[in-house]
């Protein structure tokens, strides 16, 4: 007689579990559960890309933006001497979609084709699938890891599109003369935010905290300088340059942007765990003190780089000989991607070298 596989509880009975038997959990630790739980975390089990998803990244916009992107690494490539051998590291591929048409882009230069070395840094079965399916037509060297630490030591561009917003963030809010760190709890067998006991040091703080009022709050996320750190020596120990791209801001400052979005529309992050997309602003102003004399750095808009390398000019070759309908959704695509009321302004663009290449973009 063969015996049944147990079915595990829903996320949000064992995250309640948890709490009950261990205290409330920090915003950081529920998003991970919520994202990357391997039973029914969002990115490892969902389907969260494109229209039928629940959010359109720029990839999924239009080609242009992987385009754009390919671009960019060939530009970077040539820059660093055109090594013979060379990782092209994108983090969090999603669908494939990005680094599909940064490689059809790059095929203007065989040299970049033959040297590069693609690693897809992806925890996600189903969507390691799905990026296999992208590649296909890629017949070059292709691995995947489960961890950017995996990435070996030799020259190395890192690609970030809408990868740092997702991962962990913790929250602190105003209480007095404290800053106290945001918890989820239990309340009326509801998830709910509380004040913690982990206070934050002010010291830490933007200036003028003192003048905040009760009740604002400060964000950070040691998990997003640890990645910005660990490429900043990267490509400062073994040349190389990256390319993160997010929203958020360039300046300090407080606000809580903790957000949770399910079929394009924003929704409770505490509802539904595991069935929507949590994200938070990144503060790009975080990881400037990560590069050091061996690394070079810029921060630009995503309106600024993307015009930098062509867009436009890209948009009027790809509308030639096109119907005046398939023109207008081209317009519609460049206003998207880099309009001002758009992703333009409020996507940020980070782009680092090594000290001995020059930058490009913005």
């Amino acid at each position: 007689m063969t015996s049944r596989k147990r079915k595990k509880k829903p996320l949000i009975d064992r995250i309640k579990r948890q709490i009950a038997l261990e205290g409330p959990l920090g915003i950081s630790e529920y998003m991970a559960l919520c994202l990357g739980d391997p039973e029914a975390g969002y990115y490892t089990n969902g389907k969260p890309f494109g229209r039928d998803g629940d959010f359109i990244t720029a990839p999924e916009i239009s080609q242009m933006f992987g385009e754009m992107i390919g671009v960019w690494c060939v530009l970077m490539w040539r820059n660093m001497g055109k090594p013979s051998k060379f990782n092209l590291v994108e983090l969090g591929p999603g669908r494939g979609t990005l680094m599909a048409d940064l490689l059809r882009a790059a095929k203007v230069d065989e040299g970049f084709c033959k040297a590069v070395h693609v690693k897809l840094v992806e925890i996600s079965k189903p969507l390691r699938k799905k990026q296999a399916t992208a590649l296909k037509n890629f017949d070059g060297n292709l691995r995947w890891l489960d961890d950017i630490q995996g990435v070996s030591a030799q020259p190395a561009i890192f690609i970030g599109n809408e990868f740092l917003d997702a991962l962990p963030l913790r929250q602190y809010k105003k209480s007095g003369k404290h800053w106290l760190e945001q918890v989820v709890g239990v309340a009326d067998e509801k998830l709910c935010f509380f004040n913690g006991q982990g206070c934050f040091d002010p010291k830490d703080l933007p200036e003028n905290y003192d003048e905040e009022p009760d009740g604002s709050v400060f964000e950070m996320s040691p998990a997003r300088e640890a990645i910005v750190q660990y490429i900043s020596e990267h490509i400062g120990g073994f040349s190389g340059a990256a390319l993160l791209i997010d929203y958020g801001h360039t300046e300090r400052g407080f606000g809580d942007t903790f957000q949770a979005v399910s079929k394009h529309k924003f929704v409770n992050p505490l509802k539904s765990p595991g069935k929507a997309d949590l994200t938070s602003h990144v503060d790009f102003s975080a990881f400037t003190k990560y590069f050091d004399e061996r690394v070079n750095y810029r921060l630009t808009t995503q309106a600024e780089f993307l015009s930098s390398l062509g867009l436009v000019e890209r948009a009027g070759a790809l509308g030639h000989g096109k119907s005046s309908e398939e023109r207008y959704d081209i317009e519609m695509a460049v206003e998207r991607l880099a309009g001002r009321n758009a992703m333009g302004e409020l996507f940020k663009v980070l782009v680092a070298a090594s000290k001995e290449f020059r930058l490009i973009g913005g």
